[in-house]
């Protein structure tokens, strides 16, 4: 089992996420399909696998949503807004794609969100760790508690949700776990190198573990 940088998720990466993970077993023949289009050019497909998208109401994770649901996925769209996340789900459906549920825990509460997924499709194949917030701050002048919410989702959501899903993917002998993280250009913005420094450091770490 592998963890994957690409917002597909259909590629492996090199980088293992346990020694004892680090021979990856035979895949099997769905996983095949879907890596090898049949023809030149043809789609990439996850037709019924379960996708998790954190922070999914908006944003990059709209549009995580939008594309895993276009290409046959069953999708879990979280976001703290209801209203968000419900909008999303609607596009989804609007769209044809009618395997779209939305939910309203926090990324921190990554058990809640898992078990909403496993209830309804018994499986989950893709998480995106996408969930998060900003501060404009610079590290000057943020305040501990500030600190302490933008660790609380960005780092903590993170491994709370992978915590949930890695006994599931493991069982499955396959999964996807992508962790998005802000990049933003110091010299550019820098009032706000606190929060994707943090944000970067933490998920690089957790990657590790």
């Amino acid at each position: 089992m592998t963890v994957s940088s690409d917002p597909r998720a259909g590629t492996p990466a090199s980088q293992t996420l346990a020694p004892e993970l680090s021979v990856s077993p035979p895949r099997p023949e769905r996983e095949m399909n879907m890596l090898t289009p049949a023809t030149p050019g043809a789609q990439l497909r996850f037709d019924d696998q379960v996708v998790i998208v954190t922070g999914a109401g908006g944003g990059l994770g709209r549009a995580y949503s939008l594309f895993y649901a276009s290409r046959g996925a069953h999708v879990v769209v979280n976001d703290l807004s209801r209203e968000n996340a419900d909008r999303v789900v609607a596009d989804i459906h609007a769209a044809g794609h009618p395997k779209a549920l939305a939910n309203y825990d926090s990324a921190t509460e990554g058990t809640k969100i898992v078990e909403q997924a496993m209830r309804e499709w018994q499986r989950v194949d893709v998480l995106i760790n996408n969930a998060g917030i900003l501060r404009d701050k610079s590290f000057k002048s943020m305040t501990d508690k500030e600190w302490d919410i933008v660790q609380e989702v960005h780092v903590k959501g993170a491994y709370a949700c992978t915590k949930a899903v890695w006994p599931i993917m493991r069982k499955q002998k396959y999964g996807r776990i992508i962790n998005v993280s802000l990049h933003l250009p110091h010299r550019t913005m820098p009032q706000l190198t606190a929060t994707p420094r943090v944000d970067r450091i933490g998920c690089r770490n957790l990657r590790k573990l």
